[in-house]
């Protein structure tokens, strides 16, 4: 059983390529995975083990056009961060650790406060020194988000 490296993740050779390239590498997923496949030219149900060198190399090429892994994740939370910084509504749901999506909160959202509570540590108003100086980190957004907050009105 042969191990493939491909993006930084190892993969088992006896996965299928096409669920391995969609369950190990964030943004990318089934039917992308199938479009990579056909557009090289490669059996559906090829597994890791079967690929050469050459396929290898020629996946890793056709993965540089997709936005995957850390450039996906860093879209995703930049937008995340728009979404706070304009106020919206989205954004507001966000900073408090609600569901997002119009989820109810009456019984459920452990899930959703779980996930939203960590990009929610940046927001702290502690006070760091910087040459001598107290700066506040990211303090207007902070600012903004405690003068949006009092505002909220759920009912």
């Amino acid at each position: 059983m042969g191990l493939v490296k491909i993006e930084g993740k190892v993969f088992r050779g006896n996965t299928l390529v096409e669920i391995g390239l969609a369950s190990k590498l964030f943004g990318l997923g089934k039917n992308n995975a199938r479009r990579i496949l056909a557009s090289l030219g490669l059996f559906p149900f090829i597994r890791f083990r079967e690929l050469s060198e050459a396929h290898i190399i020629a996946i890793q090429k056709e993965l540089q056009s997709y936005v995957i892994e850390t450039e996906a994740k860093s879209i995703i939370n930049r937008n995340i961060q728009v979404k706070r910084a304009i106020g919206s509504y989205v954004g507001k749901r966000h900073v408090l650790g609600y569901p997002v999506r119009g989820q109810r909160t009456k019984n459920n959202a452990q899930t959703a406060k779980r996930m939203n509570r960590i990009p929610r540590r940046f927001y702290s108003t502690a006070t760091s020194t910087t040459f001598g100086q107290p700066t506040s980190i990211l303090r207007n957004t902070v600012n903004h988000i405690q003068r949006v907050i009092p505002k909220l009105r759920f009912w």
